[in-house]
């Protein structure tokens, strides 16, 4: 295998989470601002209802079943030469998505009254007449997902990561503009049209990266009778059911979010918006690996998926466990420091606070939820999924019919935060007949081994916060602030030395090979042989 095979993997990695991380710095900035600018209340509980109005009809092209369906179809059939077939069904998928979207826009737009009703009954009338006019003004941005989503597999499928990565921030990037520009006139109805305009920009220069670098090469068909489009719809179909039920899950939780005090749907959102950049960070692992666990599956060597499934997770374990447990410990003055200013008070603060560090539970389990959902697609198991999904789903909205409504803010939190492990264990129990041994991705000495000092980490830092305490000066937050950090980090790292946990090396490997910080191995004459494309490993993982 030549040097810059054994390296591609690991520069895509790095792309991705440069760009991961661009991104949820972007987010987080932009609710900053948001938050600064109109509080904890009616006009941001309106804003973010809304936003569901999209997630509830776009989860299914966007984050459900649909690429990871068509991924394999589409690799596979360029895997075996057939380009002209592989661009016949990615412009046959296209085009049905842009119908399905076009007639999902207009339910929107039409039905928003009944929606918003159904989906908050517990706002009044001023802030539902609020919220439906933001759900209209945001059906742009439900037409442009759901697109933005399959293309963006068509391009990864292609080994084209960085770009889609990086034009997703483009929405982030309009809404911060708005609000810099903006001052005592600025409307929440402004954010809606930078939405909805970002969304726009970034589908017509991503359908222009596809096209330029001939990933896409589109043409206004559906081909009906072909066997990969008829594959992909036998293989979708299992799935409407799961899919109904995640969408009545969020509407399970939205419904009770409404009946709860004004502002607890913003104190979430702000919350969310910090835990799903740490969820999306650990989420491009599984992004990237994706084509090769397609491809091992393939060469019916599930040993080798099961190994390179357990060294991934064991990665994915020393960033994930200390991410959690550090955010559950220091939640309270991060909120401080990067929210209250503004209209975003003390009380604000302490809820935000709250809700991010319930959420924080999840993440521990998050990276490893997308690595088992990445090969239960790759070994052609959709039905798996959709069983483990369905399962999830209807825990999900049991607790929150009764943790949400019982505890409110911090019950619907941490309804949140139990979701990854609810869904990793199904994956787990229902991979044990794919993968071998399976079970040893999780049970095994270097997870407990990382899982003892993350929380050995997480006390060390509790006592430092209470030694500190709560000074009134920002700049004194933030020294006191960074501090914890690098104790946390420092003593994480200590620890793991202590436990003998060698996989750290690993680690630090991965990560200089991501930010080209590694030195190129020299690579003799008999190393350089042609390797197919069919098979690509990824040992520098």
């Amino acid at each position: 295998m030549t040097a810059p095979r054994q390296s591609s993997a690991a520069a895509s990695l790095g792309a991705v989470t440069a760009s991961t991380v661009a991104g949820g710095l972007l987010g987080v900035l932009s609710n900053v601002l948001l938050a600064a600018r109109f509080g904890r209340g009616v006009a941001t509980d309106a804003f973010f209802m809304a936003q569901s109005l999209p997630l509830l009809f776009g989860k299914f092209f966007q984050t459900g079943p649909l690429p990871q369906v068509v991924m394999p179809i589409f690799l596979e059939a360029r895997a075996q030469g057939r380009e002209r077939a592989a661009s016949r069904y990615a412009s046959s998928m296209i085009t049905v998505v842009v119908l399905a979207a076009a007639v999902s826009s207009a339910v929107v737009w039409f039905a928003a009254p009944w929606l918003i009703r159904l989906l908050a009954p517990g706002f009044d009338g001023e802030t539902r007449s609020l919220t439906i006019g933001l759900a209209r003004l945001l059906v742009p941005v439900l037409l442009c997902t759901v697109l933005i989503s399959l293309l963006t597999g068509f391009l990864n499928a292609s080994r084209i990561f960085a770009w889609p990565e990086w034009l997703a921030r483009l929405p982030s990037l309009a809404l911060i503009a708005v609000m810099a520009a903006g001052a005592a006139w600025l409307r929440i109805e402004a954010l809606a049209w930078a939405l909805a305009v970002g969304s726009l920009v970034q589908l017509g220069l991503l359908w222009l990266v596809g096209t330029r670098r001939r990933a896409l090469a589109y043409q206004p068909l559906v081909a009906w009778r072909e066997e990969a489009f008829q594959t992909t719809w036998r293989r979708l179909s299992p799935f409407l059911l799961s899919a109904a039920v995640v969408q009545a899950q969020l509407v399970v939780h939205r419904l009770v979010t409404s009946l709860q005090p004004l502002g607890t749907l913003s104190a979430l959102s702000y919350a969310e918006r910090i835990s799903n950049f740490l969820v999306a960070l650990l989420g491009a692992v599984p992004m990237v690996l994706f084509p090769q666990f397609i491809h091992d599956a393939l060469a019916a060597d599930r040993a080798v998926l099961r190994r390179r499934l357990t060294r991934m997770a064991g990665l994915v374990a020393l960033l994930s466990f200390p991410m959690a447990v550090g955010l559950i410990v220091v939640s309270e003055p991060f909120i401080r420091l990067l929210f209250e200013r503004g209209r975003f008070d003390a009380l604000a603060t302490r809820e935000t606070a709250l809700a991010l560090g319930c959420l924080a539970v999840g993440v521990a389990a998050s990276g490893l939820a997308g690595l088992c959902k990445a090969v239960a697609y790759a070994v052609q198991r959709p039905a798996l999924v959709n069983i483990t999904v369905i399962g999830a789903s209807a825990a999900a909205m049991a607790l929150t019919l009764t943790l949400g409504r019982w505890w409110g803010l911090p019950g619907l939190a941490l309804v949140w935060g139990l979701v990854p492990y609810l869904v990793a264990a199904g994956y787990l129990w229902q991979l044990r007949r794919d993968v071998p041994a399976i079970h040893q991705v999780v049970w095994n000495g270097t997870v407990a081994r990382i899982a003892l000092a993350a929380c050995g980490m997480g006390a060390l830092c509790w006592v430092v916060r209470q030694g500190l305490g709560t000074p009134p000066a920002w700049w004194h937050q933030a020294l006191g602030l960074g501090l914890t950090v690098l104790v946390g980090a420092g003593s994480y790292w200590g620890l793991l030395s202590g436990l003998g946990v060698q996989e750290r090396h690993e680690l630090v490997a991965v990560l200089r090979r991501a930010t080209g910080l590694a030195r190129p191995q020299p690579v003799s004459p008999a190393a350089r042989v042609p390797q197919s494309d069919q098979v690509v490993a990824v040992e520098s993982f």
